[in-house]
């Protein structure tokens, strides 16, 4: 066989999987977004605050899949314009804020000052961001 034939023939098993890479992932995202629209319905919340949807087992690679679980993640961060506000109300700015070679809040202080009972809680709870997303994973 040629050397140019041989080239071709790696080249369309390229494409014809490229193309199937693509069907496979297309179909997979369809999938994957139905149940996470749906799994509240067909699943239950667990402890987490994880949605988890139990089935009978089914093949799954070289194992079995016994369910879904909707797994919530939650990242929370500082709002740094509410933090200074509330930091400035309470006169703590030359304690919580210092200065490198740009203003930022000391977050150690922060949470001392809140130990100490200068903040409230409620106040501490007013500054927090929370960012919440859900990860589809497979139950073995």
């Amino acid at each position: 066989m040629p050397a140019e034939e041989f080239a071709v023939r790696h080249a369309m098993k390229y494409l014809r999987a490229s193309e199937q890479v693509d069907a496979y992932t297309a179909e997979k995202t369809a999938a994957r977004d139905w149940i996470k629209a749906n799994i509240r319905e067909l699943g239950e919340p667990d402890e987490d605050g994880n949605i988890v949807w139990e089935f009978d087992p089914v093949p799954s690679g070289d194992s079995f899949c016994s369910g879904l679980k909707l797994q919530r993640r939650v990242s929370e961060y500082i709002d740094e314009e509410s933090a200074r506000a509330l930091i400035e109300d309470a006169g703590l700015a030359p304690r919580c804020i210092r200065r490198i070679y740009t203003e930022e809040i000391d977050l150690d202080e922060l949470y001392a000052a809140n130990q100490e009972g200068l903040i409230t809680d409620e106040e501490m709870d007013s500054i927090i961001e929370v960012d919440e997303n859900w990860a589809l994973v497979k139950i073995k």
